[in-house]
């Protein structure tokens, strides 16, 4: 197999330098000079990877390593119908683009695999920021985890861990149930409001508005919130403010906490979607 690697931070290095050490061929435009460099994919390439994000800025590839830009019209004059791409977290307009050009891609970051492996340093880095900003230990601190998906069922594993008293929040009975299986205090995320007063940390992980001025008017001045959600976050910052609540928004945590785990998670979710392209 070989691969054609196009831009890309650390994790993607570490990716390319992975699938190198599992017999993999790869060639990339925009990475560090210790990987085989290419123009262009072979002829007898079988997958096109990019970045994630594919693109902090509108219209050109995330690529930190790249002495210039790469554009979108750059990468597209790339690619072939024959090959298909292997991106994370493409915007609408690039999708266009593959679409028009009759691409086809697969976002990575969707694939479940992938989804799980990057739980684990997204509530290791959470609770590394958690022990650099707190006066005081995990050890005796009323938690609270809001949502109970791949991450919340990690990272709240990691607190009691810790020694921290855990309280976990969730929508859905079947995961409140679980909640209580699990040793934690439950409580519906509606009714955060009324069980986050004692909380001196709050860890939200769900992309929708969970922590809006009721609730933030209950919490301590002291407490803290970290916030992974994705963009806008689930945490009223305005709200924030007024009650003098410290917010950290911590986005791609593993990237930034755990590069080379991160990119071996995505060499490993690369290498089933080209065994899956063969069948």
């Amino acid at each position: 197999m070989k691969l054609f690697v196009v831009g890309g931070d650390m994790r993607i290095c570490k990716m390319a330098e992975t699938l190198i050490k599992d017999g993999i061929a790869v060639e990339a435009l925009g990475l560090p000079p210790h990987i085989p460099a290419a123009q262009h994919p072979a002829e007898d390439t079988d997958a096109i990877v990019l970045g994630v994000p594919v693109s902090r800025q509108p219209g050109v590839l995330h690529a930190p390593f790249y002495a210039g830009e790469i554009t979108y019209d750059t990468l597209l004059a790339l690619c072939r119908p024959s090959i298909p791409v292997f991106c994370g977290k493409p915007d609408a307009v690039l999708c266009e683009g593959f679409q028009k050009a009759g691409i086809s891609y697969v976002d990575y970051m969707l694939c479940e695999e992938l989804a799980v492996m990057n739980a684990i340093p997204t509530a290791e880095g959470a609770v590394s920021i958690a022990l650099k900003e707190m006066p005081i230990t995990l050890h005796g601190a009323n938690c609270l985890v809001v949502g109970y998906g791949r991450i919340g069922k990690y990272l709240s594993r990691l607190l009691a861990g810790c020694g921290a008293s855990v309280t976990v929040s969730a929508r859905r009975p079947g995961d409140i149930a679980w909640i209580e299986a699990n040793g934690f205090h439950a409580v519906q995320t509606a009714e955060i409001d009324r069980h986050i007063a004692d909380k001196v940390l709050v860890i939200n992980t769900v992309p929708a508005p969970v922590l809006g001025k009721t609730a933030l008017r209950h919490l301590g001045q002291n407490a803290l919130i970290i916030d992974l959600a994705s963009a806008p976050g689930g945490v009223d910052i305005a709200a924030a403010k007024l009650y003098d609540i410290k917010v950290i928004p911590a986005l791609s945590l593993p990237g930034k906490v755990a590069p080379v785990t991160a990119g071996a998670a995505i060499a490993r979710t690369v290498t089933n979607l080209l065994l899956s392209t063969h069948r």
